[in-house]
């Protein structure tokens, strides 16, 4: 029953039974308690409950709570969405009846570590959907009783599949370019973008300046290039990270026995995984 009491709106539980006499029922007892302090804390409970479900439901990431033994309390929709489940099919059930054995298992493990440490932890997941394989980086953390025990794990997980696909993909074309780098039977050089540094050189280079690769990395073009001709290579390096490539069809370089050799050189910026830089190649044309 809701009651004003001094303009104060106030909420009681009430009871009422019939008193019985000789002549039957004479009257009617009733039992109100109030319970308004208590119906104000269950509302505030769900209005806390209405807005953690609204943060995690706008949120990119699928996010999951589950209780000490490892069944879902809460998920949000992009958790719905990947496991194509909605929550009142997922509450209450553990991870074994979502996923194959060797998955929930994992997740179940993962869990255990978060709530034995006592601590936030961050994990790379593989995990198998609807459309295939997906890859999240999940961070899991505890979440504590009033005693300080731990109630329940919260994990929050962004899928890295685009990302972990690209960076593969970098990775074989980069081993592709290390390949060709290797075995080209012209002298490329590898420079740090915004400076005439050299960060690698192929064996080719070695051959045909009789210099080792850590020679060049160390000392640099003005180990073969001196003067006018060093100036005119470092300008071309400084328009072809503005432009994204260079061409000299004629220069004169020297060897380590003071030889001269004459090269034709092309560059052009190209992007590695971790940075840019500038890819040189220089033909003997001597």
């Amino acid at each position: 029953e809701v009651v004003e009491v001094d303009g104060e709106r106030r909420d009681y539980l009430s009871i009422r039974f019939p008193i019985s006499g000789p002549g039957g029922t004479t009257a009617v007892c009733g039992i109100s308690t109030d319970v308004t302090g208590k119906k104000r804390a269950e509302e505030r409970i769900m209005e806390h409950c209405r807005l953690l479900k609204a943060v995690m439901d706008n949120s990119k990431a699928a996010m999951d709570i589950k209780d000490g033994s490892g069944r879902y309390l809460l998920v949000n929709r992009c958790f719905e969405k990947n496991i194509r489940m909605p929550l009142k099919e997922i509450t209450g059930k553990s991870p074994y009846a979502l996923y194959p054995r060797e998955i929930a298992g994992r997740l179940l493990e993962r869990d255990g570590k978060v709530i034995s440490g006592k601590a936030p932890m961050e994990f790379e997941e593989e995990i198998m959907l609807a459309d295939g394989p997906h890859t999240f980086i999940t961070r899991k953390f505890p979440i504590f009783d009033s005693g300080g025990d731990v109630r329940a794990v919260c994990g929050v997980s962004s899928d890295i599949t685009g990302l972990k696909r690209a960076e593969e993909a970098l990775e074989e074309s980069e081993a592709r370019f290390r390949q060709f780098f290797e075995h080209s039977p012209d002298a490329q050089f590898i420079f740090s973008c915004g400076a005439s540094r050299i960060k690698d050189a192929n064996p080719a280079a070695e051959r045909l300046f009789g210099r080792l690769r850590e020679e060049f990395i160390s000392k640099g073009p003005s180990l073969f290039l001196a003067g006018a001709e060093l100036s005119r290579f470092d300008g071309a390096m400084s328009g072809a990270r503005g432009a994204g490539g260079f061409s000299i069809d004629r220069l004169s370089c020297a060897g380590k026995d003071g030889a001269g050799v004459i090269v034709s050189v092309k560059g052009r910026t190209i992007g590695l995984k971790r940075s840019s830089a500038v890819f040189c190649a220089m033909r003997d044309i001597t």
